[in-house]
């Protein structure tokens, strides 16, 4: 897995009642793990949903690594909020449906599937049904699924907003451990101030009515990151800057 820059220029996206999204610029270096928070209405699924190559653009143009995005494609894999598990596959084939479209052989699939439930700690769990599965697990096959086809990016739409808070710190942490292992270039769309700040190199704030880049706000702590940087004073200072700037931006909405 190699991890892509990615390049959005004056992205534009109208559904017919205004703009969703204002001329949005950002750019995500290689290897960057980029949250975007905002209120209901800033545009941010929008917004994920354009980098997927899911929604047209009316003006502006989104690049990985200098490739422009005209639909969806393997350089780029998908984990939505609801549940995408395939109820009739066990969880390696589930792990394994994104290799097995792409025509990878069965080889290389078994081991691929095996060293990504590995890394999202399903080992053992190869033959279970998701109706035998946690929530928490379910969201874990839908990460081996994205992973095990090494995108370059990897797009993240509240993947754990459904979640109790316990499930959801652990989900978290492993994602830190996971990124901070393979390098890989992230971006998360979250309503979720402290899972923005735990999870983030940099924090994007869009501002509403339309979406458009109001503030980023970069967290200086080192990963892999441990649960307890919740707690410091260091954490909530960061917290409370990004709260700010969302505050600011829904007072002016």
């Amino acid at each position: 897995m190699s991890p892509a820059a990615l390049t959005i220029t004056e992205a534009t996206v109208d559904f017919g009642a205004g703009p969703v999204l204002d001329q949005v610029s950002l750019d995500v270096a290689a290897g960057e793990f980029v949250c975007v928070v905002g209120a209901s209405g800033s545009g941010k699924t929008t917004l994920l949903n354009a980098i997927a190559g899911l929604v047209e653009l009316d003006g502006g143009t989104v690049a990985v690594d200098g490739r422009r995005v005209t639909g969806p494609g393997p350089d780029r894999a998908v984990v939505f909020q609801d549940d995408a598990v395939f109820p009739w596959l066990s969880v390696a084939r589930n792990a394994a449906f994104g290799l097995e479209t792409q025509g990878v052989g069965k080889a290389e699939r078994r081991t691929r599937v095996t060293d990504v439930l590995a890394t999202v700690g399903l080992t053992g769990s190869e033959e279970r049904w998701p109706r035998e599965l946690s929530g928490g697990m379910r969201k874990r096959v839908d990460l081996a699924r994205a992973l095990a086809v090494r995108p370059p990016v990897l797009l993240m739409d509240e993947p754990y907003g459904a979640l109790d808070m316990l499930t959801k710190e652990r989900l978290q942490a492993d994602l830190d451990r996971i990124v901070s292992h393979e390098g890989m270039t992230v971006v998360f769309i979250t309503h979720d101030l402290e899972e923005a700040v735990f999870l983030a190199d940099r924090v994007i704030v869009l501002a509403s009515h339309p979406g458009r880049v109001a503030a980023e706000i970069r967290v200086p702590f080192a990963r892999p990151r441990d649960p307890e940087l919740r707690l410091t004073p260091d954490f909530q200072a960061v917290r409370g800057e990004v709260l700010h700037h969302l505050q600011a931006v829904e007072t002016t909405a």
